[in-house]
């Protein structure tokens, strides 16, 4: 996979920056598990951040956003 249209990135995630975080942040996991596993990169295999990218466009990649704290929370631990 060389080349990914945005529209099948805004599919899986509505804003295409965090689609790209989203990516990164795959391919980064996939990146350890490669190392961890003695992963060739000479050898004729996808590169990681296709990989990373076909996945998330498949489903496979789990993301949720984060509930940004409100100035409540923070009083009420103090």
């Amino acid at each position: 996979m060389g080349f990914v249209p945005t529209e099948k990135l805004t599919k899986v995630v509505d804003n295409r920056y965090e689609a790209i975080l989203v990516a990164a942040k795959e391919a980064r996991v996939r990146n350890s598990i490669a190392q961890l596993t003695d992963w060739d990169p000479d050898h004729q295999r996808p590169k990681i951040t296709s990989v990373a990218l076909d996945r998330m466009i498949s489903g496979k990649v789990e993301f949720y956003y984060a509930e940004p704290e409100t100035e409540e929370t923070e009083t009420e631990d103090e």
